[in-house]
């Protein structure tokens, strides 16, 4: 309905070259959103309007990345920079069902196990990858004397 009103309020306007307005403003008005839409592929659903403060105003009070969408690029991440121990394989431990389809073929350096976001401090790892659902935002930046977290979602 909103997309209608731009062309009846250019109706309104009595000067032919000046009935374009509206549409503009619409237009302009679509600018950040497309930018950030391009900015952040493949994670472009995770967008929340700028009114809420975006993704940054929502984490907290909305999922994000519901679908888990970040866990490749968390598990391209790893495989980029972790450095491979020559004694050991790398633990990682996340709260992300599935987040092994994307080490599967790591597995000569790379050990890899679901763990619960509240149990995280009870286990040993070195990288602990995770995203926000059924955790509680208090809970979000606790320190746990351990690794280093990876990544909040």
């Amino acid at each position: 309905m909103a997309a209608m009103a731009f062309p009846l309020l250019g109706r309104f306007i009595k000067n032919e070259k000046l009935r374009w307005i509206p549409v503009g403003i619409a237009l302009a008005g679509m600018i950040p959103t497309i930018i950030w839409t391009i900015r952040t592929h493949p994670n472009q659903y995770v967008y929340f309007n700028e009114t809420v403060g975006g993704v940054k105003g929502a984490f907290g009070y909305y999922d994000i990345d519901y679908y888990q969408n970040s866990s490749l690029q968390c598990a391209q991440w790893v495989r980029a920079h972790a450095k491979r121990l020559p004694d050991r394989k790398i633990v990682i431990a996340s709260n992300m069902q599935g987040f092994d389809h994307y080490l599967g073929k790591d597995t000569s350096w790379i050990r890899w196990y679901y763990v619960r976001y509240n149990d995280r401090h009870r286990k040993e790892w070195d990288y602990y990858i995770g995203y926000s659902r059924y955790v509680l935002p208090s809970n979000y930046n606790q320190d746990i004397g351990h690794s280093p977290m990876l990544y909040m979602w």
